[in-house]
């Protein structure tokens, strides 16, 4: 191989080092941020938990605990896609559509939506998300292109509202979530959950002794803003579940690139050796055979003068 093949080599050898140095950033920082995203979902999950319990002593009495258990009147879901926009997460997206596919399929058999036409409403988190559905021409209501890890709770609050809302307007039958779950740093699974109308756990012992708290709201008020308050905190729960999934994801894509390039340097460096071995031994040879020709020249030469 000519030197102009080794430098090729020896960029495409530096090239392959810059490109690990990159992926091993990335697996750091998804590191950094994990155990971070874990406390925050613990703790969103203890919130949403005591509300949860809360709407269910409220809401003991017939009439309430079926103001917020009963479906509403319209006949498809409205589903709260969330699918990420962060690059090097392997099948994040995928998982996402395959979970959403199968939920559709199950739900074929109870006649949602027309003959041909959608199947259920759609808001949607991300824009693979709305590229998606726009390709399959479902009905978008509303699309957040934003990255999972910048939707705050202002936008949950936001998401939630609408879709309740919709719900309790007679527009949908009821509020469904599509996103990853986190379990730990290599086990995220892609659920469809139910958002609204809730399922409540039944309430708990009356402890005597706890002191009596007195509203001045009529119960069916403060149900329904205990109702609002739970669906915020398990919307934005689900979603710091999808940005702990992305990073676990991207931790466990960085941590396959690290490997498939370190044996990518590993051929190239043994392929550049080997290249610049027969390239010194061609130009040694070259030496060689010129410093043997000038002998033989001076040979002949001294032959003929004698």
């Amino acid at each position: 191989m000519s030197t102009t093949g080794l430098k090729a080599l020896a960029d495409e050898i530096d090239s392959l080092e810059a490109t690990s140095q990159v992926v091993h950033a990335f697996e750091l920082l998804a590191m950094v941020h994990l155990p971070e995203l874990r406390r925050q979902v613990d703790a969103v999950h203890a919130y949403t938990e005591a509300v949860l319990h809360s709407i269910a002593e409220i809401a003991e009495h017939g009439e309430l605990r079926y103001s917020v258990e009963a479906e509403g009147q319209g006949r498809r879901d409205l589903v709260v896609l969330i699918t990420s926009s962060m690059g090097m997460c392997g099948s994040y997206n995928q998982d996402v559509f395959t979970a959403l596919d199968k939920h559709l399929a199950r739900e074929a058999d109870e006649g949602l939506g027309e003959d041909g036409g959608p199947q259920a409403d759609y808001l949607v988190i991300g824009s693979r998300g709305l590229r998606h559905l726009t390709d399959r021409r479902q009905a978008v209501l509303g699309a957040y292109d934003l990255a999972l890890e910048s939707v705050d709770v202002a936008t949950v609050a936001g998401l939630a509202a609408a879709a309740v809302d919709r719900v309790r307007a007679g527009h949908n039958r009821r509020v469904l979530v599509v996103y990853t779950h986190y379990e730990d740093v290599v086990t995220f699974t892609a659920r469809v959950v139910q958002l609204y109308p809730l399922h409540l756990p039944p309430p708990r012992p009356v402890d005597v002794h706890a002191p009596v708290v007195d509203f001045e709201l009529e119960p069916a008020e403060v149900l329904t803003q205990f109702v609002d308050s739970y669906a915020i905190g398990q919307l934005f729960a689900w979603v710091r579940h999808a940005v702990a999934s992305e990073y676990g994801m991207r931790r466990m894509t960085t941590n396959l690139s690290k490997r498939a390039l370190r044996d990518s340097l590993t051929e190239r460096r043994r392929q550049y050796r080997k290249v610049r071995m027969a390239t010194e031994s061609a130009e040694l040879l070259d030496v060689m055979s010129s410093q043997q020709a000038v002998r033989g020249r001076r040979t002949s030469r001294g032959a003929r003068d004698d």
